[in-house]
């Protein structure tokens, strides 16, 4: 069995999946990611049934491995523009992240890095799965993010979960 690449792998474990399974996730992709995986999957589609099994077996260990969320830019943990936004219920702020990430999906990957590691789980609980499956890709560039666009995202995220007060803690 030949060395895949990380698109190929992905595209041989979704080609194991049932048509059912297959069919939930290909509509949770971007048209971009749809035509992508469907590229990746004719590239593989002389591949053996044990390598496609292999692949989802990998898949599998590796959504159960614990997520490891960057650290931002270093800045002062204890005035962190993000803590005020961990008054509010965690469900309520992960449907504001979801209804977000329409629009700008780094914003969900810069305030998850930025939120306690408790308050964090929980939200990361609350989000849909399609917000979470585009947020893990988009982790490796939180460190990357600069000061001023970290602001401009905690008063936005702080704007909209403020609209429903009631959902403080």
């Amino acid at each position: 069995m030949a060395t895949r690449t990380r698109p190929e792998r992905a595209a041989l474990a979704f080609s194991a999946l049932t048509a059912t399974d297959a069919e939930r996730i290909a509509k949770s992709l971007s048209y971009v990611e749809r035509s992508n995986l469907r590229e990746t999957l004719t590239e593989v589609r002389d591949a053996s049934d044990d390598e496609r099994q292999d692949a989802l077996r990998a898949l599998v260990e590796a959504v159960k491995a614990p997520i490891a969320f960057p650290h931002p830019a270093p800045h002062d943990e204890t005035v962190c523009v993000f803590r005020a936004i961990e008054q509010f219920f965690p469900k309520h702020v992960a449907a504001q992240l979801g209804r977000l990430a329409g629009s700008d999906r780094v914003i969900v990957a810069v305030a998850l890095c930025h939120f306690t590691p408790e308050y964090r789980d929980e939200v990361w609980e609350a989000l849909p799965t399609a917000t979470r499956a585009t947020t893990l890709g988009l982790l490796a560039t939180v460190p990357t993010i600069t000061e001023i666009r970290t602001r401009r995202y905690a008063r936005e995220l702080g704007e909209r979960v403020g609209l429903g007060s009631r959902a403080i803690r």
